[in-house]
């Protein structure tokens, strides 16, 4: 990954984007055929993916002078077409879940492999279609589409990244629960941090989303209003920490491993989300595809993914709770993040 971003030859760094991008799609697709629950469709996708990358390689190979603009439109779309991959990935964990067909503790590695590898292959992507992009128009070859992230790398304080993910977070709360605690944001805040701002973002999304949920819920009845959920921000020698507490129902300590195995969720999605109408579900309709905002809490998705997003560059996640007395979710991010990504590279 470093070569890729600290490279002065952008063609010769997309074609071995696209090469390690074709053995990372070949062996998702394997790991994919091995899990336990059908997963036709998203073999099908990877397969659809391949293809593509090999096609976008052979024009980058051939130095076909219209490659760099042809390869990043395909590239948008396959990240486009990625879009629904956790969504598919789940309704058939949750069929297998019912049936118990198999040990759930080998489904969870084998989960956490498919997810980890997901998280990897989609940075890489995008990171050749930046490459890709500024090559075509230096080249005077058109605009072509981007998906508006911004580099794959960068450095952002972390005091942007939290205060822009609190109030999304809030307004999720406030459409289940009526109204949504404050989010106070404190410490070292504005510490600035190389990291993969769309990784962050994420994981401060779900950590609020599960703070504001578990607050609401403890404190529904009150009447004045809930307490303020608190983002503490620390720096060390070699790591930055933030910790995220809330005043909420917190959880058994029983709950506490399970809690980030895929699909274990104390809480039930909310009914609006499980048949409720488009309304109720305040989507929206986008690019010709119904969105649905995700639902505040029960999915089982959140913790797992959020703990694969902070240790893909060499953090971690961690989770402190007491049953009826709030929790406490801890971030740590190294202050120099290593490239090497934390990714399974082979397949049984």
């Amino acid at each position: 990954m470093q070569s890729l971003i600290h490279t002065k030859h952008p063609r010769s760094a997309a074609i071995l984007a696209h090469e390690e991008l074709c053995v990372r799609t070949a062996q998702q697709h394997r790991r994919l055929s091995m899990l336990p629950f059908s997963t036709t469709l998203l073999q099908q996708m990877h397969l659809e993916t391949f293809n593509l990358l090999h096609e976008n390689l052979v024009s980058l190979r051939r130095r076909d002078p219209k490659s760099f603009y042809t390869g990043s439109r395909q590239l948008h779309g396959v990240t486009a077409m990625h879009g629904t991959f956790e969504q598919e990935l789940m309704e058939g964990v949750k069929a297998f879940q019912a049936q118990r067909a198999s040990d759930a503790t080998q489904v969870n590695q084998q989960l956490t492999d498919v997810l980890s590898c997901r998280i990897g292959s989609l940075l890489l992507m995008r990171q050749a279609q930046r490459l890709m992009q500024a090559e075509a128009l230096s080249a005077n070859e058109g605009q072509v589409p981007d998906d508006r992230a911004g580099p794959v790398l960068k450095e952002v304080s972390i005091r942007s990244l939290l205060e822009g993910a609190a109030p999304i977070a809030q307004g999720i709360c406030e459409r289940v629960h009526g109204r949504a605690a404050r989010v106070l944001v404190e410490g070292a805040a504005d510490t600035q941090l190389l990291c993969a701002p769309s990784h962050l973002n994420h994981v401060f999304m779900e950590l609020f989303k599960n703070a504001l949920h578990a607050t609401a819920t403890a404190h529904q009845d009150a009447k004045v209003p809930p307490p303020d959920i608190v983002a503490r921000v620390g720096v060390g020698k070699n790591e930055l920490g933030i910790r995220i507490i809330d005043k909420g129902t917190g959880m058994p300590r029983e709950h506490l491993r399970p809690a980030f195995e895929f699909c274990y969720s104390t809480s039930k999605a909310p009914q609006a989300y499980v048949d409720g109408t488009d309304a109720a579900r305040g989507g929206h309709v986008s690019g010709g595809r119904y969105h649905v905002p995700p639902p505040l809490a029960g999915m089982g998705l959140g913790l797992p993914m959020s703990r694969l997003y902070t240790r893909h560059f060499g953090g971690d996640l961690g989770l402190i709770a007491v049953e009826n007395g709030g929790a406490e979710s801890t971030v740590w991010l190294p202050l120099m993040p290593t490239i090497l990504e934390n990714i399974p590279t082979t397949v049984e």
